[in-house]
């Protein structure tokens, strides 16, 4: 049986800040080996779709949803 996922409305504003400046953080450090490898330095004009990208799965790795708060 797997886990279930924690949603993201469960954190606080605190946590929320400090998991999405973990992903930004990693997201610069491989977007810049992504460019520097995959694009021989050129820069990236699609990187805020490779950002979501890579932040969606690094959110899913660490078993986060998003979900709409309830009003």
């Amino acid at each position: 049986m797997t886990a279930p996922r924690t949603q993201m409305t469960n954190l606080t504003e605190e946590q929320i800040g400090a998991l999405l400046q973990s992903l930004l953080t990693h997201a610069a450090t491989a977007h810049g080996t992504y460019e520097a490898e995959q694009l021989a330095g050129r820069y990236d004009e699609q990187w805020a779709a490779w950002y979501a990208d890579h932040m969606t799965h690094g959110l899913a790795a660490r078993d986060y949803t998003i979900g709409k708060a309830d009003s």
